[in-house]
């Protein structure tokens, strides 16, 4: 009888002392990882951040360095575009020109011969 008295006790001593040690490892696993949440906390942004002055300024002046570099992109093309333009009309006066294929409207050898159609040849 003595012998199960005991087993009793000390299973109901054993079950309150583990409960007791879950307890403090549950306290301990929480206060770790609020630890690690605060530590991470410094090295991340936190949401509210971005909407700060500095990051306002930030993307204002990326979207005003896109700004620029769109415009000088497109003056590049059409200052390219400009030059040759120019180029070719100063070229163009010292080249020769083609010839039109009638010099005279009247002169009749320079058209060529009129397709005749398999009908009118029977």
């Amino acid at each position: 009888m003595r012998a199960s008295a005991d087993a009793a006790l000390s299973n109901a001593l054993l079950d309150l002392y583990m409960l007791e040690m879950e307890s403090r490892l549950y306290q301990h696993y929480a206060s770790v990882e609020e630890r690690i949440r605060n530590e991470l906390s410094k090295d991340f942004l936190k949401r509210e951040e971005f909407g700060s002055p500095f990051f306002i300024k930030c993307w204002s002046a990326a979207g005003t360095i896109l700004l620029i570099l769109v415009l000088v992109g497109t003056l590049a093309a059409a200052g390219i575009k400009i030059y040759e333009f120019l180029s070719g009309e100063a070229n163009s006066g010292s080249e020769e020109r083609p010839k039109p294929a009638l010099q005279n409207p009247t002169d009749m050898k320079a058209l060529p011969a009129p397709v005749q159609s398999p009908a009118s040849t029977k």
